[in-house]
Parts: C-alpha cells; sequence; structure tokens
C-alpha cells in the first residue's frame, strides 16, 4: 500500500495588519492538510508584494535582497523536509518549523550536566565518593568563573582549549585552606 503525502510552502502577508504601508511577511508550512505559520520577522511595503508570485515586486536593491532571502528560506524548508523524509520515521509541520527555528534540539549546560548528574547519582554513590564529584564541579565552576566570566556554559562551547585551560588551572590551583596553612 503506498502513502502519499501533501507538502507546501507557502509566503504570504497579512493584509489587514497593514500598519503604515508596511506588512509582516509570514511562511507557511502545510504538510497533510496540517499547516503552521512562522513570521519571518520581515516587513514589506504593501503595494511591492505580489500575492501570486508570492515575492517582491521590483528591481530595486531591497526587492532583491528579499527575494534572495525568501529563496534561501524556502530552501531550507525543504531541505528539513527532504532530511525527515529520508529517516522513514513519522513527521509533522509542527516538526519541521521546530527544527527550522532550531527549537527542535534543547541546548545543555555545565550547570545543566552537574544537576542532572548529581540527581540521578546521589541515592547509587557513596556520600564519600559524591563529594569528591562536588569538590571537582566547584573546581570546574571556579574555573568558567576565572577564564569566561560567566557562571555557566554550555556544553557545545566546550572545546580543546577549554580541556587544556582546565587542565593548567587544576596544576597551579590552591585552596584557601591549603594557602591559609602553608603561608603562615
Amino acid at each position: 500500500m503506498r502513502t502519499s503525502t501533501t507538502f507546501s510552502v507557502l509566503f504570504w502577508v497579512y493584509s489587514k495588519r497593514v500598519i503604515k504601508n508596511q506588512v509582516n511577511i509570514y511562511l507557511r508550512i502545510t504538510l497533510n492538510g496540517k499547516r503552521v505559520n512562522i513570521s519571518l520577522k520581515k516587513k514589506i511595503n504593501i503595494s511591492t508584494w505580489d500575492e501570486k508570485l508570492q515575492r517582491a515586486n521590483g528591481t530595486d536593491k531591497d526587492s532583491r535582497t528579499l527575494n534572495i532571502y525568501l529563496n534561501e528560506v524556502q530552501s531550507k524548508i525543504y531541505r528539513i523536509y527532504e532530511d525527515f523524509r529520508k529517516k522513514e520515521k513519522p513527521f509533522t509541520s509542527q516538526m519541521i518549523k521546530a527544527k527550522y527555528l532550531g527549537e527542535d534540539r534543547r541546548r545543555y549546560s555545565f550547570q545543566n550536566l552537574i544537576d542532572y548528574h548529581n540527581e540521578k547519582m546521589q541515592h547509587k554513590l557513596h556520600k564519600n565518593t559524591m563529594g569528591q564529584y562536588k569538590t571537582s564541579q566547584r573546581y570546574m565552576v571556579e574555573f568558567i568563573l576565572k577564564e569566561y566570566n560567566v557562571t555557566d556554559m554550555l556544553l557545545c562551547e566546550l572545546d580543546y582549549s577549554f580541556v587544556i585551560g582546565f587542565e593548567d588551572f587544576l596544576r597551579s590551583y590552591y585552596s584557601k585552606a591549603w594557602a591559609i596553612r602553608n603561608w603562615k
């Protein structure tokens, strides 16, 4: 049994919401009759919008730039659609929208990782072992604050230079308690 899917991409303006002759441009993705709208956060003069072509009329710089942008958006949406189709798993127009907007993947931070680890391992590890983990986590937080002047970092931002920098930090680190004991 063969199943067919319908898919379309449409650019449109909401002509009833004209403010100073300017309207917002929207993108509508329709998959199997289910549609979602995305505001592209672009405005256009209502008189230069061609509803049939779904593009800006004219050859001025603004029209050409906008049309290139709309072509890029359309290409990206089609690529996302094809990627989903290749996976051969069910998907929806809402999933296409989420992937386009970058909402499909959650970005985890170092603090999220610490919280998750401590929550999951708290009852499985001995309290002394958890104490060692928390000490390491405290060192990492101190390093991030000292080197990057932030209290937390996304995991995707951690790279080789971060690892080398943290290693150097650990090799040269002296706790306040150690300094008080040894510098008297």
